[in-house]
């Protein structure tokens, strides 16, 4: 199973720590975050993430813009041949289950003209056709498929190479006007993807973010996993108790085996009383600490609420609590900075946190090579 997600963002540079937190896990295998809204003067390295190799294709500071995050070990390739020079978008050759997909992930600005479009993206899919059938086109492409007058030109290029839109629901939900669905997931094999999923996250004001899960196997690396004792019910005397009901061995019996019947009963007390629990290490992020991170969780319920309701009072109330947030991301990035930067150039943090802000060689993507080797990826 691959877990392919959509989001809208209105500019990552103010919301790239929320971003980072969808994949802290590495439990989604693709991000494709549209309207960007920077240009080449932001170096990759400002939005590198551990286990993700970053691609973008950017327009301005002023709008527009696609960036893209996909799983490191995953077995898939851009194709710059298959991208339209006119069409915002970046063009994926991906490998699951030995079978080959193309995903094709836009974003298309509501001014752009409807025939440069349709016929930019017939030529796009035409070669994307001849590579493989199994196509997926996802990302805002503002043709709202709940209006068939609004969307005749997506239509006509679905029709064209049987395309069908797995979100039913509307993903739009601007203030004072009628929700619309603008943000689609469009595959050739709409039975291949599963699991669809259309909810607000705050992150983008009037978005919601999709999800859908591609049929398949996508072996994931492993995660640093470590076991721990839970004492949360601990009770001493009954555990004092439990150890005094273990029977002393036979001093007849064999050594090796009166041994380890001691031990396998003393380890049932253990275990009883204090049992063995596991956990997967979260990877930390460099500015994230509990209060923003509960700050953030605070702000997308508030942001469902007014998604529920839709009026005044719990709009002022996410709008204080996203204003919060922010206030709380740039104290936290402030602290992160004198922390690690106290005592000038000469300190061994200094550069290793400096250097990724001024140039690409702080970039910590981490290219992996894939190779296929007897059918094994």
């Amino acid at each position: 199973m691959a877990e392919i997600i959509i989001e809208e963002v209105r500019s990552i540079r103010n919301k790239f720590s929320e971003i980072q937190e969808l994949l802290v896990d590495n439990l989604v295998d693709l991000l494709v975050v549209s309207e960007t809204k920077i240009d080449e003067t932001f170096q990759d390295s400002l939005f590198s993430v551990e286990g993700y190799t970053l691609q973008r294709r950017d327009r301005s500071k002023s709008g527009g813009g696609i960036m893209t995050f996909i799983r490191s070990d995953i077995p898939a390739r851009r194709r710059m041949d298959l991208e339209s020079s006119q069409i915002e978008g970046i063009t994926y050759e991906v490998n699951i289950d030995k079978c080959k997909w193309c995903i094709v992930c836009m974003y298309r600005p509501p001014s752009q003209n409807d025939n440069c479009f349709s016929s930019e993206c017939v030529k796009l899919l035409d070669k994307c056709s001849a590579v493989t059938d199994k196509i997926i086109v996802m990302g805002d492409l503002n043709y709202d498929m709940l209006d068939s007058n609004k969307s005749k030109s997506l239509s006509e290029i679905s029709d064209l190479f049987d395309l069908h839109c797995v979100v039913k629901y509307p993903t739009c939900h601007v203030v004072n006007t009628k929700p619309s669905l603008v943000d689609v997931i469009l595959s050739t094999v709409p039975r291949s993807l599963f699991c669809h999923l259309n909810f607000p996250t705050g992150i983008s004001d009037w978005h919601n973010m999709i999800t859908a899960c591609v049929k398949g196997s996508v072996e994931r690396g492993t995660r640093e996993c470590y076991k721990y004792r839970r004492f949360r019910n601990f009770d001493r005397d009954s555990f004092v108790h439990d150890l005094g009901e273990i029977q002393p061995p036979d001093p007849c019996a064999d050594v090796n085996k009166a041994y380890s019947e001691f031990v396998g009963e003393l380890n049932q007390v253990i275990d009883k009383h204090a049992p063995v629990k596991q956990r997967y290490q979260r990877k930390k992020l460099p500015c994230m600490n509990r209060e923003l991170r509960k700050a953030i969780y605070v702000k997308h319920m508030l942001y469902s609420k007014y998604v529920k309701y839709r009026n005044s009072k719990t709009w002022e109330k996410y709008r204080q609590q996203r204003n919060l947030v922010e206030k709380l991301k740039r104290r936290s990035m402030s602290r992160y900075f004198i922390e690690r930067c106290t005592g000038g150039h000469k300190s061994d943090k200094f550069w290793p946190t400096i250097m990724p802000f001024l140039s690409k060689k702080g970039n910590s993507n981490g290219t992996k090579i894939i190779l296929e080797e007897e059918g094994q990826m």
